[in-house]
């Protein structure tokens, strides 16, 4: 059975309106990133830092970066990172509703799996902007904009799909939050 295309972008259009429907999705992608960045550059220090990278040669100089670039690339690590799992998580948990209308009206699950990755990757590289565009403002002039965004897309892709796994393997909302939430932070770290 061949994937329809146009029932393919019906089941993304829908399944797009059900994930911006609620309001916690704007208030998360504006709140969240704003909050981290705020408080990285309230708590930051202005001295430069020397620090060695491990996979440099041991007679390699040191590499020194402001403590408030390092946080900022982190910062945008951690919050693309944690966004796109929630995001994962949402379009398995949430959006179940959506997905039976789609089921009872004949999709097939080829459909209805394309709609959302393909959702997916949306939002993965609408947050990669948003983060990016939060460390270009609020921090530094970035040298190599287009690097650090598809390193936020990067990251964002493996955590959206993480999200997808664990709104797979866990029903329950609470549990599922708090799986995305510590392994977000943690590997970030």
């Amino acid at each position: 059975a061949a994937v329809s295309l146009h029932r393919a972008w019906i089941a993304f259009l829908l399944t797009g309106r059900e994930v911006l429907r609620g309001r916690l999705v704007l208030l998360l992608v504006v709140v969240v990133p704003t909050l981290f960045f705020a408080v990285a550059r309230l708590t930051g220090s202005e001295d430069d830092v020397a620090f060695r990278l491990a996979f440099l040669p041991e007679d390699a100089p040191p590499v020194v970066a402001r403590p408030q670039a390092a946080a900022a690339v982190f910062i945008g690590l951690s919050a693309a990172g944690l966004l796109t799992s929630f995001f994962g998580l949402r379009l398995l948990q949430r959006e179940a509703d959506a997905t039976a209308r789609l089921v009872l009206c004949g999709y097939r699950s080829a459909e209805i799996l394309a709609a959302r990755l393909a959702l997916l990757g949306l939002l993965v590289v609408a947050i990669a902007l948003r983060v990016g565009a939060d460390v270009k403002l609020v921090f530094f002039e970035v040298d190599r904009l287009g690097a650090l965004l598809a390193a936020f897309v990067a990251i964002g892709w493996v955590y959206g799909c993480y999200g997808l796994l664990v709104g797979a393997l866990v029903r329950r909302e609470l549990e599922g939050i708090l799986f995305v939430a510590l392994l977000t932070n943690l590997d970030s770290g």
